[in-house]
């Protein structure tokens, strides 16, 4: 079972759009420096008008395709967790293991999307066999 990019008809909400705007914003001094490596000692009137300029690509490009990247990540844990409680309270785990292969920042948020489409009051914890699972980061996948 995959979930497909959303289609022309999807819209993508808004939070998920937020969530993907405040990424690049995260990170948009990091690309003026990396674009400009004199950024820092730019005056503020140019660092601004780098920031400008990279967040109008960022938004039209960069974000558009995030946030959509998000929201089919969603659908699939949806759709899985959907497809696991059939009644049982197994959901949590199957959630829990589909999360801890989410990035860490998406985790809690999805963990939040599971539980409301679960019909759960709280969000899940991980069950106890999975509570010391830790996902690498991309730092020691590298090294």
């Amino acid at each position: 079972m995959t979930s497909s990019p959303p289609t022309q008809s999807e819209t993508i909400p808004d939070e998920i759009m937020r969530a993907a705007q405040k990424v690049f914003d995260d990170r948009l001094n990091s690309i003026c420096l990396t674009w400009d490596h004199s950024f820092g000692l730019m005056s503020e009137d140019q660092r601004e008008g780098l920031r400008r300029s990279f967040r109008r690509i960022g938004y039209h490009d960069i974000v558009p395709a995030f946030a959509a990247a998000l929201f089919a990540e969603r659908k699939r844990a949806a759709e899985i967790v959907i497809a696991a409680n059939n009644g049982s309270n197994k959901w949590r785990e199957v959630a829990f293991s589909i999360l801890s292969q989410a990035i860490p920042q998406s985790r809690q948020a999805l963990l939040l999307s599971a539980s409301a489409i679960a019909g759960a009051d709280a969000p899940p914890s991980a069950p106890a066999s999975h509570s010391a699972h830790r996902v690498p980061s991309r730092a020691k996948e590298t090294a």
